[in-house]
């Protein structure tokens, strides 16, 4: 394969989507060859020399199919397996609640596949993945001198987790958008470029959308409203698109329609018989539970303070009621006035005003 997708078309530069930091967004209808686009994307930048992290839905694992053009690391989360073998593919386990591990088992020269979606059945816990997942991301990347190093993010489905207006499944997808809409200047600053596909470009938060510098739109059946506002006009094209066209909209506003040389292309295939066992459920519910025991712990603290404050009840009659060690509440006291306590040491420690 040559780069000759670099050759610069009238009216737009194709270059564009090649340049470091160029956030490029490809969209279009189930089947209209979005998922060609991330492939061959993902192929040429680790060509390139970035650092290449799709994430994989594990829907018919396509992204498996780079596997006969490049080696592959699948990222797989602890107490869970996928059952699929290939000369160019290893696996590694990981913490979901330990990413910065994650980040540092990355490797150039491999596509990093990170599966999660498809060990996690709950949006919720998904959503909190991801959240977690862009933000820590950014405080990886600035220490010791990663700044410089080149990244890409793929994500297939970006609306999954920065859906539109009206498509909302829970909350905290708005929260992770507008993280993802305000630190934008920030995945540039840190060389971090987001390469996304959606089916449609209002499937997308609006703050986030306005992130991407270039969009490849192949066919479609959108309402001119739910187009760019440079190709409104031409919404009645859309479905006209073959699969192996798209019109190119570069950084500067400019674009063409462009055929895609399949030569050049690296065409998905599914795969429907990979097996694949454990979940990460039991793990963020775990941790649910103990935020929630944390919040009532807290709430019992501040009454606690109030009842002995306001002379109301005393140590030894709380300590009874909670049934714990009466030098315990007076460590809760104390610490309380002066912010903050270790538990570990609340029964032990005899330097605890009585």
């Amino acid at each position: 394969m040559s780069l000759d997708l670099m050759k610069n078309v009238l009216w737009t530069d194709l270059q564009d989507f090649w340049k470091p930091n160029r956030h490029v967004l490809a969209v279009g209808a189930p089947r209209s060859g979005k998922t060609t686009f991330l492939l061959t994307f993902a192929y040429w930048y680790n060509h390139l020399g970035e650092l290449v992290v799709a994430r994989d839905i594990g829907e018919f694992y396509e992204f498996f199919s780079l596997l006969d053009y490049v080696p592959i690391t699948a990222f797989i989360p602890n107490n869970c397996q996928i059952i699929f073998n290939h000369p160019n593919l290893q696996y590694e386990t990981y913490d979901p609640l330990n990413l910065e591990a994650l980040f540092n088992s990355f490797k150039k020269g491999r596509i990093n596949l990170i599966f999660f979606d498809n060990f996690c059945f709950t949006p919720k816990y998904q959503i909190q993945f991801w959240t977690s997942f862009f933000v820590k991301l950014l405080y990886w990347k600035r220490k010791e001198g990663r700044g410089k190093l080149p990244l890409t993010i793929i994500f297939d489905e970006f609306n999954d987790i920065c859906p539109g207006k009206g498509r909302f499944i829970i909350k905290e997808q708005l929260v992770l958008s507008n993280i993802i809409a305000y630190n934008h200047r920030k995945f540039r600053r840190y060389n971090i470029r987001l390469v996304a596909a959606s089916h449609s470009f209002t499937d997308l938060h609006p703050p986030v959308r306005k992130t991407f510098d270039c969009v490849i739109m192949k066919r479609n059946y959108s309402d001119p409203r739910d187009l760019p506002l440079e190709l409104k006009r031409y919404a009645r094209l859309m479905p006209k698109l073959e699969v192996n066209e798209f019109i190119f909209l570069d950084s500067k506003r400019n674009f063409n329609n462009r055929p895609f040389p399949s030569e050049q292309a690296i065409h998905p295939k599914r795969f429907h018989d990979i097996m694949e066992e454990g979940s990460v459920e039991p793990l963020f519910e775990e941790r649910e539970e103990k935020k929630k025991e944390m919040l009532w712990r807290d709430r019992a603290l501040v009454l606690m303070r109030y009842l002995l404050d306001n002379d109301l009840l005393s140590q030894k009659e709380i300590a009874d009621m909670w049934n714990i060690n009466q030098r315990t509440i007076a460590w809760y006291k104390y610490s309380l006035a002066t912010g903050g306590f270790d538990e570990s040491v609340a029964e032990e420690d005899s330097s605890v005003p009585k």
